[in-house]
């Protein structure tokens, strides 16, 4: 078991270390350095629990000013969902028979949960501090996740790094379903890594895990990254002394889980909402524009106006014929997927009011910085030589590890990186206490 446990990591290390070499402005990691030594220098002075309260002032403060000086437009989905949530309002339900929402019902269940905030203050800027409270914890969060297996002041400088990495701030403008998500998910990575003895229970533990886990699926559906994670986690450790408890826990969660995702589905069509739910009715498009060789498989127009308003056999046929052609060069397609996934994180940037372009320049750069900085001392605390990782570590690289196998195959964005990013973020701690015990035991050394 140790060695498939090495073998994997040292798969993992590979995989990422080919990433960061196509990451542009590797120079932009100067700036990030000098802000995360002024913040190893400074932080370990306070302590943690006024650390959480000043991390989250600081993220919320960033968000509100962010939302009240920067005009950033909705765009693509997020501005269908979120006119849809405004005539939800009205008790208009019209757009559920728009072409969008009968492809992709699974999108409805944001609109509604969007919808009931905007019952409460009918305003775009409500909706923004909403998004921006729940960023806001986002940052706590990832202090919190990281302190479970880093030391307190690694986990205070990653923190602090994210509340400077700028693309989550401006995501946090647009009225995406992934804050909500992102937070959940968070929240579970929480419950599974934490030693406090308040969430020692197991049972308790799968059912909120199962209920957070339906709750998010319902909000953006990716939850099936998790039930895969949870298994080849309970099939890593799976042995003669816990196979029942870890059968006995898995099927909970999944229960749970069901009952939250399937129960909405049956209440959608016994109230005539919608005949499927909350259901993707076009299963095969993520994967024909995923496997798009030209677009880098990235949405895209040309592979819209092709895909859609053919059959489920022509659809499927159209991706056969792709497949049967492009295969030889997926490669160098799942390459550069991973690639802007995972680094591409000023990518699309669009601010409508005029502003200096050499700050955003700037701004953006260091943000550059951060991100590959982060990357880096990910690479460093996971690497195999020398070092016995945690199982709790070992669970959340097999999550990024299916996260990363299933947008080999699927439609990718800049965008899709917020929850892999996050989770990077959590584990480069490991990077930074890594690098003190080399730093301390040099010194040991030295003084012999």
């Amino acid at each position: 078991m140790k060695r498939l446990i090495k073998l994997f990591t040292y798969l993992l290390f590979i995989i990422f270390f080919i990433i960061i070499l196509f990451t542009e402005t590797k120079i932009s990691i100067i700036p990030a350095s000098i802000l995360f030594l002024l913040l190893y220098k400074y932080l370990d002075n306070i302590k943690d629990k006024y650390f959480i309260i000043l991390l989250f002032v600081l993220a919320l403060l960033i968000r509100i000013i962010t939302i009240i000086s920067l005009d950033i437009p909705i765009s693509d989905d997020f501005k269908t969902m979120y006119e849809a949530s405004k005539l939800f309002v009205n008790n208009d339900f019209s757009f559920i028979k728009d072409t969008y929402f009968i492809n992709f019902s699974y999108q409805l269940g944001f609109v509604f949960i969007q919808g009931l905030f905007l019952k409460i203050v009918n305003s775009l800027v409500f909706l923004k501090v909403i998004n921006s409270i729940i960023t806001s914890l986002i940052v706590v969060f990832i202090f919190l996740i990281c302190r479970n297996f880093s030391s307190s002041k690694s986990a205070k400088v990653v923190s602090m790094l994210y509340l400077c990495y700028f693309y989550p701030i401006y995501l946090n403008s647009i009225l995406t379903n992934q804050h909500l998500q992102a937070i959940l998910v968070l929240i579970i990575i929480y419950l599974l890594t934490t030693k406090n003895t308040k969430f020692n229970n197991p049972l308790i533990k799968s059912i909120l895990v199962g209920f957070l886990l339906g709750l998010s699926n319902i909000i953006r559906s990716e939850a099936i990254v998790f039930l895969v994670s949870f298994i080849l986690i309970g099939i890593l450790y799976f042995n003669k002394r816990n196979y029942k408890t870890i059968i006995k826990n898995l099927s909970l969660t999944l229960l749970v889980f069901i009952i939250i995702t399937q129960g909405l589905n049956i209440l959608f069509k016994i109230s005539n909402i919608n005949e499927s739910g909350l259901k993707n009715n076009v299963p095969l498009w993520k994967f024909y524009v995923g496997l798009s060789v030209e677009s880098n498989g990235m949405y895209n127009v040309n592979d819209q106006n092709e895909f859609f308003g053919k059959s489920k056999k022509e659809q499927e046929k159209l991706l056969v014929e792709r497949i049967k052609s492009d295969y030889l060069k997926f490669p160098i397609l799942f390459l550069k997927k991973e690639v802007i996934t995972f680094t591409k994180s000023s990518f699309n940037i669009i601010i409508n009011n005029s502003i200096n372009e050499n700050i955003l320049n700037i701004i953006l750069f260091i943000s550059n910085g951060i991100l590959f900085l982060i990357f880096i001392l990910f690479l460093i605390g996971i690497f195999p030589y020398n070092n016995i990782l945690d199982k709790r570590v070992i669970s959340i690289l097999l999550i990024l590890f299916v996260y990363f196998g299933i947008y080999l195959f699927i439609e990718v964005s800049p965008r899709y990186g917020y929850n892999l990013q996050t989770i990077i973020f959590t584990l480069s701690g490991l990077g930074i206490d890594r690098i003190g015990k080399f730093k301390n035991t040099k010194s040991k050394r030295n003084l012999l």
